[in-house]
């Protein structure tokens, strides 16, 4: 007896499937959990997949998406968890708050380290056979940042941490102690993050 892969049951002729909607944005942005109305994913912008995904997106290109999800308008609620790494909001930050910091871990990261530490890969949707792949560490883990200092006061990314610098203390302290181990840190005078620094 032979069976039909999942990924091609029910497609005809004339449609491929999946023929339901693949994208994670339906599942990450408030409102669309119409898409997807069973099990955990259908939770939105604080569900442990959307917040790695849109991590991830926002860190290789902002866009309005991006600006979206970061606003008071999308972000009213306090969100619960910081999934770039393994740790726990208990500071009272909104899913927009959470989006932007994680957004900027995934930016400038430059290495990680750590005995325990470890990349973990999986589907965005595990019921889904053509859903795309995610990544976060897990473990132990010790990021190293570095930032561009010829770039970096046109970066969107950054300016929006620097608007609100108190969301991303632990973050900012790192990628400094960072700058100052790679001996860039003065690298970084005359830049809006330098002036923040103290240079």
């Amino acid at each position: 007896m032979s069976y039909v892969p999942l990924i091609t049951f029910g497609a005809t002729t004339t449609t491929n499937l999946p023929v339901y909607n693949n994208d994670p944005l339906t599942y990450c942005v408030n409102g669309q959990s119409f898409n997807h109305p069973f099990g955990q994913l259908a939770l939105g912008q604080n569900s442990t997949p959307c917040q790695v995904y849109m991590a991830t997106r926002c860190a290789q290109k902002w866009d309005g998406v991006c600006e979206y999800l970061t606003s008071p308008e999308a972000s009213g609620v306090y969100g619960n968890a910081s999934i770039v790494t393994t740790q726990t909001n208990s500071t009272g930050l909104t899913p927009g708050d959470i989006l932007l910091v994680n957004t900027a871990q995934k930016k400038y990261l430059a290495s990680m380290l750590g005995p325990n530490c470890s990349l973990r890969t999986e589907q965005f949707d595990p019921i889904n056979p053509s859903s795309p792949f995610i990544s976060r560490y897990v473990g132990e883990c010790f990021p190293i940042y570095a930032v561009d200092s010829r770039t970096i006061d046109q970066d969107p990314v950054m300016n929006r941490i620097l608007d609100k610098p108190w969301i991303a203390k632990t973050f900012l302290t790192k990628l400094r102690a960072s700058m100052i181990r790679m001996g860039a840190l003065g690298s970084l005078k005359g830049t809006r993050l330098g002036r923040f620094y103290g240079l």
